[in-house]
């Protein structure tokens, strides 16, 4: 499970039974109560769960769908309609009809 803190996300382990971990700064000692961290470049970090709580918010994780990528003629129709855009609000009609063509323009 992910976690972050400010803008730090790092897997998270909540150990079973006592161990030891290898760090950065050398081999720890870790509980059942501590949490082991994992930050992106491999590094890891033994926290109380005390600590943990107080610090780090669970994220959910988000599954990035490739879209199709436009051709010239596509991608300059989707940015005269960009550009066209005034920033009001659209009523639901204008609304799902702006959906409906940006998706045929990305989805095709």
């Amino acid at each position: 499970m992910k976690y972050t803190r400010k803008s730090a996300i790092v897997e998270v382990e909540f150990p079973k039974k006592s161990g030891r971990v290898i760090t950065q700064s050398g081999e720890l000692l870790y509980f059942e109560s501590d949490v082991i961290l994992t930050h992106k470049n491999g590094d890891k970090e033994v926290l109380t769960r005390k600590l943990f709580e107080q610090h780090y918010s669970p994220v959910e994780e988000v599954k990035v769908v490739k879209t199709k990528k436009l051709s010239p003629f596509e991608m300059e129709e989707f940015v005269a309609a960009y550009q066209m855009w005034n920033g009001a609000e659209l009523n639901p009609i204008e609304d799902t009809d702006y959906i409906s063509k940006t998706k045929e323009l990305i989805y095709k």
